[in-house]
């Protein structure tokens, strides 16, 4: 299965398409793509690059504020410029947070390691 983003602009349909595929062991990948020529697009991922999605998970927080996340890595090990909601330096990493992404990952240091991060469904859109 092949999707553009431009066909799937509802973020529920979209999770849950890409929630099955993780469920069912797909291979998933994503690519970023270029709205305005620099190596970075506006969430400071390199344009026309590829990333593996390695898993599709919900998160609550606190006050009880579901989030449908993307577990993403950069092949390259390393994602220093990924700068929106839920990056490594995010405020809203709280210790319960972080126990919720699979793997035992700690997004608050994988980034930086790793090239992990975590990115909520509401941006798929605007990152990729």
């Amino acid at each position: 299965m092949s999707y553009e983003t431009s066909e799937l602009r509802n973020e529920d349909k979209v999770f849950d398409l890409l929630k099955a595929a993780d469920s069912a062991n797909y291979i998933i990948t994503s690519n970023s793509f270029l709205k305005q020529w620099s190596w970075y697009n506006g969430c400071g991922l390199v344009n026309y690059h590829a990333y593996s999605l390695m898993s599709v998970f919900n998160m609550t927080d606190s006050n009880n504020e579901n989030f449908g996340c993307l577990l993403i890595r950069n092949p390259w090990g390393e994602e220093p410029y990924y700068n929106t909601s839920f990056n490594s330096s995010s405020s809203r990493w709280k210790n319960s947070l972080v126990a919720q992404v699979p793997f035992g990952i700690d997004s608050r240091t994988s980034q930086k390691s790793d090239g992990i991060f975590v990115v909520p469904i509401e941006l798929l859109s605007t990152c990729y």
